[in-house]
């Protein structure tokens, strides 16, 4: 199941539409929470948050909601020099270390256990943005890109398209309705030309598998009535160039299986013309037009927004190996 490992960390919510009190200030350089927090929605693509400060120097406490769990919350305790302790909720970490870092101008909350190992994040969010809405965009910018049908030729092109996705094939558009198997859990599922399909991002491009019944029993059973394949049309463009410019939260980056989240992170040290020692990686990438091999080291010139986006890519690679090791 898609969040899977998540859904066993925490509980699912839903947006929580609080507004700030008027009384809140913001920290002019945002490196710690403080007493303030900017007027953002957290969330790292499975549940928001809200913080409200009630005083001045107590707990920093934030406020989560799901509709069929009920209300839950984060409470953090100030320890001094821009760190915080979380106290209640959230993770099944205990005690993890809080503060306010930032990618680029974008800020966002790290926790870390007690190894000081990055395990989780939030990130912000417009305040009018919806819980559920996240959640289909994640999926959407997941499908996103141009392909060409392996079998006829066709460009099929998918793009996000408010709180949906857009899909054009060989010239003619539609807006695919996004499945879900729960009140609260998107897939990369949904109903095209009267099909059932379940889109999942390979190595060459795309693979539409095509089932029938209900999404729970197919991901379930993971039995597809036919599967229609389609070639990434990135020969000019890489095809994840948009971890360069925005960071990405662990919703995002758990609709991908291991093999492609290797080839994520490694496209962006491509993009700098890393040299590839792994023969597998150097044919991949010196396959692309768009890839150039250049002297020095491709990590000290990732901007602040790769390197976190690389992080999260590990982060997500341990939960999935975690979550293997467990079966």
């Amino acid at each position: 199941m898609l969040f899977k490992v998540r859904k066993t960390m925490m509980s699912t919510a839903v947006c929580c539409s609080v507004i700030f009190g008027a009384s809140q200030t913001v920290c002019a350089d945002q490196t710690e929470l403080g007493r303030t927090v900017p007027d953002y929605l957290w969330h790292n693509g499975f549940e928001y948050y809200v913080f409200k400060n009630e005083s001045t120097d107590g707990p920093l406490n934030a406020e989560g909601y799901s509709s069929h769990e009920g209300g839950f919350r984060l409470a953090l305790k100030y320890l001094g020099s821009g760190q915080y302790r979380q106290t209640a909720e959230y993770t099944s970490t205990e005690n993890d270390t809080v503060t306010l870092e930032k990618a680029g101008d974008t800020p966002y909350i790290a926790f870390r256990n007690a190894k000081g190992e990055l395990h989780d994040v939030l990130i912000p969010a417009d305040r009018e943005t919806g819980f559920n809405s996240q959640l289909i965009r994640n999926v959407a910018q997941y499908l996103s890109g141009s392909y060409t049908a392996v079998k006829d030729g066709a460009m099929l092109v998918i793009k996000p398209a408010g709180n949906g996705i857009e899909i054009t094939y060989d010239g003619e558009t539609v807006n695919a309705e996004l499945m879900s198997d729960s009140f609260d859990d998107y897939h990369p599922a949904f109903k095209y030309n009267g099909k059932n399909c379940y889109g999942k991002v390979t190595e060459k491009g795309l693979e539409f598998q095509i089932f029938t019944g209900e999404l729970d029993e197919y991901l379930e059973k993971k039995s597809a009535k036919e599967k229609i394949e389609f070639k990434a049309n990135d020969q000019y463009e890489p095809r994840f160039a948009g971890l360069s410019e925005q960071i990405y939260s662990l919703g995002y980056f758990m609709q991908y299986d291991s093999n492609m989240l290797k080839i994520i992170r490694n496209e962006i040290f491509a993009r700098h013309g890393h040299v590839f020692k792994n023969m597998k990686l150097a044919d991949y990438f010196g396959s692309k037009d768009w890839y150039r091999e250049l002297n020095g080291k491709a990590e000290t010139a990732l901007t602040p927004v790769e390197q976190f986006n690389v992080k999260m890519i590990a982060v997500t690679e341990k939960y999935l190996q975690d979550e293997k090791n467990s079966r």
